[in-house]
C-alpha cells in the first residue's frame, strides 16, 4: 500500500471529524481529530515502524503542547467558521 507518512496519517485522522460532536467533551471515537485541530498545539512530529514480519505499519504522532484535556474541548476544538467553509469549497 501507500507509504505511511505524516501527511497520510493527518488525512486519515482528520476524517474522524465526520463523527465528532462539537457540543460534547472527550470523545473516544475522534481523539485523533481533536488532537490534530487542538487550538493550543503548535508542533507535531510523526514516526512509523514496521512489524517484524513486514506485514503491517504503525504510525504515531507526538504533539506539543499536547491536547485532549477533559473540560477544555469547547475552547480548543471548534467547528470551521462559515468563512473557512466557503474558502474550502
Amino acid at each position: 500500500g501507500p507509504l505511511l507518512t505524516g501527511d497520510r496519517l493527518t488525512k486519515i485522522w482528520y476524517r474522524e471529524c465526520e463523527r465528532h460532536d462539537f457540543n460534547v467533551d472527550l470523545q473516544e471515537n475522534s481523539l485523533h481529530f481533536s488532537q490534530l485541530v487542538w487550538k493550543g498545539t503548535r508542533e507535531v512530529g510523526f514516526g512509523r515502524c514496521q512489524t517484524p514480519d513486514k506485514k503491517h505499519w504503525y504510525g504515531v504522532a507526538v504533539y506539543f503542547p499536547p491536547g485532549n484535556y477533559p473540560n477544555q474541548y469547547m475552547e480548543n476544538v471548534q467547528p470551521r467558521s462559515d468563512l473557512e467553509n466557503q474558502r474550502l469549497a
